[in-house]
Parts: structure tokens; C-alpha cells; sequence
């Protein structure tokens, strides 16, 4: 797109930068018009598929082209109160209720109800020790965190949920994962993902804290002409 007297390269830019090094003042080109929306959506579809650029690049350029998946995704972290970062930070600017783990997150979102995950969200940044903490929003965390708590929503909606968090010593958790990995690792044994075994840990504690109840319909009272007529009705000889 021809601006302020140049072209934006969309494709190519180490090439033209090499050229221009090497003392070329000319490179072959296709000129392409495009608004700066198109612009984005262009970069994001090109160097997804052939340059090796990050994450936070190609959902920055979607934000910028108003991509559905990106917009959705933004949509839903800045409703549970976090931000979806489109950079990555460094130990020192990374905060909790960043969420760095794009990848993680979309699949969060694209096997889990938004409302689930958006409750999940503000629990999270609700908790003592979560709200906090910006370890618990490092990914290899934060994801299946997300996707155990966003995989029971009637524990999420129980008024005493964001207490019983803050007494869950998630860390124990981690720590006995750790430990059973490196044991199996000794005897050369194959351990479940590290992601799978955390979401299964948080759900045994759900699960624990919070049994599911399911609640017996009310008995119908009849009278006894009701329920013969009822009998009737169903076609049962008595």
C-alpha cells in the first residue's frame, strides 16, 4: 500500500533488506492496493503460512483485520476481567490476569461454553493467590486451570467457590506432578501431558469440594381416582 511515499512490504522485507545492503536500489515486486485492513489480513494469512513469525504477531494482524476468532477471543478474556496480550513480555512486565498462552487459550475457548470460561476468568481473578500470582497465568498453568473449572459450571456458580480456591493449595498439586513425572522419567515409563494431568488434579478437587447433587423432582400427590385415571391412561392392567 503506497503511504507517505513508500510501499509497506507485505512479503519480503529481509529480502529488500538484503538488496539494499548488497547496493541494489531496485527488487522485483507485485503491487497489490489495499486498506490497512486488508493489509493486516494479508500479513496474517502470508507469514502464517510461509514465514515463521510469532503468535502475538498473527493475532495482533487479525485484531487489526477484525478476524472473528481474534476479536472472540479478546472479547471473552477482557469479559472475565484479563487482557489477551498481543506480545510477549518479560518476567519483570508479565502480570496476573495476562493471558501470554494464545494458543492455549483458543482451545480453551473453541471446547468450552464462553460463559463457562468467563466465569472460570473472574473466579480466577476473584482468588487471593490467584489474582495476585503471576505464575498461576504462566500457560503451562493457566490452561488447565481454565479447563477444569470452566468444565463445571455448577461449582463455579456455588457462592463459596472463590473461597475454597484460595484455600486450595494448587502448588501441592504441582509439586506431586512434578515429582511423579520425574519418577516415571527414571523408570523410563511414558507419563500423561503435564496439561492433562494438572485438569485432571483441579477436577478430583471440584469434584471433592463440590459433589454434584441432582436433585429428585418434588413427589405428585394424587388422589387415588387421579391415579387409577393415570393408569388408565398408560394402558397397565392391575
Amino acid at each position: 500500500m503506497w503511504r507517505g511515499g513508500a510501499y509497506a512490504i507485505i512479503d519480503g522485507q529481509h529480502r529488500t533488506h538484503a538488496a539494499a545492503i548488497c547496493g541494489f536500489s531496485q527488487v522485483p515486486c507485485q503491487i497489490v492496493q489495499m486498506n490497512r485492513t486488508e493489509q493486516a489480513a494479508a500479513f496474517a494469512a502470508v507469514n502464517g503460512v510461509v514465514t515463521a513469525v510469532t503468535v502475538w504477531q498473527l493475532l495482533k494482524a487479525a485484531l487489526a483485520a477484525g478476524e472473528q476468532w481474534a476479536v472472540t477471543a479478546r472479547s471473552i478474556a477482557e469479559e472475565g476481567g484479563c487482557r489477551l496480550m498481543t506480545s510477549n513480555g518479560s518476567s519483570l512486565t508479565k502480570v496476573a490476569g495476562d493471558i501470554y498462552g494464545i494458543k492455549g487459550f483458543l482451545s480453551v475457548i473453541e471446547t468450552r461454553p464462553r460463559d463457562a470460561v468467563v466465569a472460570a476468568l473472574k473466579a480466577l481473578m476473584k482468588a487471593e493467590g490467584y489474582n495476585d500470582n503471576r505464575e498461576i497465568w504462566d500457560s503451562a498453568l493457566l490452561i488447565p486451570l481454565l479447563l477444569a473449572l470452566s468444565e463445571r459450571p455448577p461449582a463455579l456458580s456455588n457462592p463459596g467457590f472463590v473461597s475454597a480456591l484460595e484455600k486450595y493449595d494448587i502448588w501441592d498439586l504441582v509439586d506431586r506432578d512434578a515429582s511423579e513425572r520425574r519418577a516415571a522419567l527414571r523408570l523410563g515409563r511414558k507419563h500423561p501431558p503435564k496439561s492433562e494431568t494438572l485438569r485432571t488434579g483441579i477436577l478430583t478437587w471440584i469434584d471433592t469440594a463440590f459433589p454434584a447433587r441432582i436433585a429428585l423432582p418434588p413427589s405428585e400427590k394424587l388422589t387415588r381416582q387421579e391415579a387409577m385415571a393415570r393408569v388408565a391412561a398408560i394402558g397397565v392392567n392391575l
